[in-house]
């Protein structure tokens, strides 16, 4: 019996011992996907990489658990995420944009500030906008960041008509994706961020919106944009016993890619107490793709990878009502306004990547691919714009998201429009 119970008692303080491990350890085998990927490449490694996989057990390369989770490249897989949500805000700005023309030029009192102004108008714009992804580590395929966008815009349109106006808008845009710091674990010392992505861009849209009968319109959009990336993963390379010191893998690169965006939006215009009201719905299609790159190994570590990104489209429905009243005011006209935008992914491509590492003389692959995630959400903004009796419409803009599962988001937009 006391043989029973001593062995009983071991395997208790076993199991303890090994439950405290993981609550401290928490991404302990956690990418045994990436783990098996490494065994590969350490069957005919070179340079750096064989360095690496000869710090290992028999040199076969097994990975500590944290690691398996800072060595995954998963960062490739938001490289399309600042392009997709700027295409996101650009297909709102078009829909609002058309929307002020609309009532600057229907309502009695801001008629009266526009006396005389002739067909065409210049647009110019600024924004700035931050958002937060959150991801829970080693749970979710993607990692959390902090994302910050401005951008400017320079536009012009020209009324055909009094049921059609035509336009189009040159942007420009910059980016900067910061990742998550990892978990700290045992014997592993991450870095302050996991990396970060820089994007910068330059595109054109055209738009054409026609008025249909009384009240109704039909607003659509085609866009095209180009797009740098510059690229940096931050991680760690360390064996699965723990001792030999870790190795800090810091890589970067650049690359290229396109974005097309296209909109159509059918809406129609009501009164109620002294407010316009313009409920409307409408479809986003976005459609991204970038080169392949390969990585440059900044500090010899031998872990840098070559990369094939996949093409990404997302179609977004959409569903809302804006809402603005014309205040009078002496000898120009103040317009407060908001909207309520109920955002749905009908249909999104998951993010995929597929990587080598570059001193793997086998070219194994490992093939990533991202969250498969809640894409619901609720737009909510506020703003003034004023019409005054020169042509000049100065207008600024708060808006935030709510309901996103994954990320919050707000943004600040300030412009002025002229009319000629």
């Amino acid at each position: 019996m006391r043989n029973r119970n001593f062995h009983l008692s071991k395997s208790i303080a076993a199991s303890l011992a090994l439950l405290t491990c993981l609550m401290v350890h928490n991404s302990w085998a956690t990418n045994p996907e990436f783990q098996d990927f490494f065994f590969s490449a350490c069957v005919n490694p070179s340079a750096g990489l064989a360095a690496r996989c000869g710090e290992t057990n028999g040199g076969l390369g097994d990975l500590s658990g944290d690691s398996e989770s800072s060595l995954n490249p998963s960062q490739t897989l938001s490289s399309s995420d600042a392009a997709v949500y700027t295409a996101q805000q650009r297909s709102q700005e078009i829909r609002e944009r058309l929307r002020a023309d609309r009532e600057s030029t229907g309502g009695e009192d801001t008629g009266a500030a526009r006396v005389d102004l002739g067909p065409l108008s210049l647009l110019i714009n600024a924004r700035t906008s931050s958002s937060e992804s959150d991801r829970i580590v080693d749970a979710d395929a993607e990692r959390g960041y902090e994302l910050d966008q401005h951008t400017a815009e320079l536009g012009i349109d020209y009324r055909i008509s009094d049921t059609l106006v035509w336009g189009a808008w040159l942007q420009w845009g910059s980016a900067e994706l910061e990742f998550d710091r990892e978990n700290p674990g045992a014997n592993f010392t991450p870095l302050a961020d996991a990396g970060e992505i820089e994007t910068d861009s330059l595109g054109i849209t055209t738009y054409l919106s026609a008025k249909v009968g009384e009240r109704g319109f039909i607003d659509a959009s085609l866009g095209y944009t180009d797009i740098e990336i510059d690229s940096a993963r931050n991680s760690v390379f360390q064996e699965s016993n723990r001792v030999i010191a870790q190795t800090n893998s810091l890589t970067d690169a650049g690359t290229d890619g396109s974005e097309f965006l296209v909109t159509l939006t059918a809406g129609y215009q009501g009164e109620a107490g002294g407010w316009n009201l313009s409920p409307f719905v409408g479809l986003t299609y976005i459609d991204t793709d970038f080169d392949d790159y390969v990585e440059s190994d900044l500090n010899g570590a031998g872990l840098a990878f070559d990369v094939s990104l996949g093409d990404q489209s997302v179609l977004l429905g959409q569903l809302g009502v804006s809402a603005s009243r014309a205040i009078s005011m002496d000898g120009w006209v103040l317009v407060p306004q908001v909207r309520v935008e109920y955002i749905n992914a009908l249909d999104r491509d998951r993010s995929e990547a597929q990587v080598r590492f570059v001193n793997d003389t086998d070219g194994n692959v490992f093939r990533l691919r991202g969250d498969n995630v809640d894409d619901d959400r609720i737009d909510i903004a506020v703003g003034l714009f004023g019409v005054l009796q020169n042509g000049w419409i100065p207008f600024i803009e708060y808006q935030v998201t709510t309901g996103a599962d994954d990320w919050d988001r707000y943004q600040i937009s300030a412009g002025l429009r002229i009319e000629l």
